[in-house]
């Protein structure tokens, strides 16, 4: 709290940037969900972006606290092991945000997002593709840089042709979302 308290700068400036400029205007009523749904969906490039990179993210988070201490135990990692290693995603993650969000706000967030996603996608696969601890290590700080699907999905999987594919497939969507958000998202530079 206390580093929010001293880092985090207040964004109201940017929401009065997304004001109506014509005073007449007057405030929309309430989109309904289905209005929400189509323009998230295919309406608004650069929501679907972000929408789509957010599910994702949200994949791979899920698939990394419900699968990865399984994996690791599976390969023989001590419990020590396994939580230093659950422990360093977020660790890093939550260090970069003070980093990357300010970068975001001065290069644009669609970079971030793309190149993050892919970050993403080559963490998951050098866990998979490695079997020792410092390996394991190094992909926790890649999956760092860049919950509920995510763990239903890797647990289907899982069950369905095992641990190592649901670790593998959920690399996919990674990098296809960082694809899509450098195609797809228009940056907005005011």
């Amino acid at each position: 709290m206390l580093l929010s308290w001293l880092l985090v700068r207040d964004t109201r400036a940017y929401t009065q940037l997304e004001r109506p400029t014509n005073a007449a205007a007057s405030p929309n009523p309430l989109p309904t969900f289905r209005a929400i749904f189509a323009r998230t969906s295919w309406g608004d490039r650069t929501l679907f972006a972000a929408c789509q990179a957010g599910l994702v993210n949200n994949l791979n988070d899920g698939m990394s606290w419900g699968i990865f201490p399984i994996f690791f135990a599976a390969q023989g990692l001590h419990i020590e092991g396994i939580g230093i290693l659950k422990f360093v995603y977020p660790a890093v993650w939550g260090v970069c945000q003070v980093i990357t969000g300010p970068l975001a706000d001065t290069i644009g967030r669609k970079r971030l997002i793309a190149a993050g996603m892919g970050v993403q996608a080559a963490g998951i696969w050098l866990i998979l593709a490695t079997r020792t601890f410092d390996w394991w290590l190094g992909g926790s700080v890649l999956l760092g840089l860049g919950y509920a699907i995510g763990a239903l999905l890797a647990g289907v999987i899982a069950d369905l042709i095992g641990i190592g594919w649901a670790i593998g497939v959920v690399g996919g969507p990674a990098l296809l979302s960082g694809i899509v958000t450098a195609v797809v998202m228009v940056e907005k530079r005011t």
